[in-house]
């Protein structure tokens, strides 16, 4: 199963996205003057990225260390991200909100709602596969490096991308990317049970 930079990307943004974010983000600013905003963006952004690269870079060590298979990591983090992706299509997911005398910008902002727990699953999923294969992992590098820029352009135009686009459009946008990602997790689970030889192995098509 080989994914091309974009079907990487789309993957990304739908887990470490700002549509969730940018809804708490305008919750918890709309009291603040616009340097302060930026400011919460900036810092956002900059813990999101030191978690999420940290754990791209060390994904593979992590499962070396711990001592499980690929096959293993890629079934749990499709279990994960199928959990994950029917909460989005169901509800019944409770909303993050940022806590008295708690820095908003790194909870829940950046945690969990950026760098979120599956998010951080897929990291090191894929991180462990592209190590397995012996093959670069430039292209992780790069997807991640542009979610990360897009998730930082959409909290600083926040305020005027809410104008045009109201929160109610954003939760449903948010439904059709579950029922996407539904479809994605089933797929990575065959992916490791295929390794496993317990189905036929998924085709690998170049791009």
């Amino acid at each position: 199963m080989v994914l091309s930079i974009t079907e990487i990307l789309i993957l990304f943004l739908a887990l470490m996205g700002p549509t969730k974010a940018l809804i708490v983000y305008a919750g918890v600013t709309k009291d603040m003057d616009a340097a302060q905003k930026r400011a919460i963006a900036l810092r956002t952004v900059m813990v999101a990225s030191i978690v999420t690269f940290l754990f791209l870079w060390a994904g593979g060590a992590i499962i070396a260390a711990i001592h499980v298979e690929i096959p293993a990591v890629k079934i749990s983090g499709g279990i994960i991200l199928l959990l994950f992706a029917l909460g989005l299509v169901l509800g019944g997911g409770k909303d993050d909100h940022a806590n008295e005398g708690t820095d908003p910008a790194t909870f829940p902002l950046a945690m969990p709602l950026i760098a979120s727990p599956q998010g951080i699953v897929i990291l090191i999923t894929f991180a462990a596969a592209v190590k397995e294969n012996d093959t670069s992992p430039l292209i992780l590098y790069v997807a991640l490096a542009i979610t990360m820029v897009i998730n930082l352009l959409t909290l600083l135009f926040g305020a005027r991308i809410l104008k045009f686009i109201p929160p109610a459009a954003l939760m449903v946008t948010l439904k059709v990317v579950g029922v996407l990602l539904t479809a994605l997790a089933v797929q990575l689970i065959l992916w490791g049970m295929g390794d496993l030889g317990l189905v036929p192995p998924i085709g690998t098509k170049a791009h």
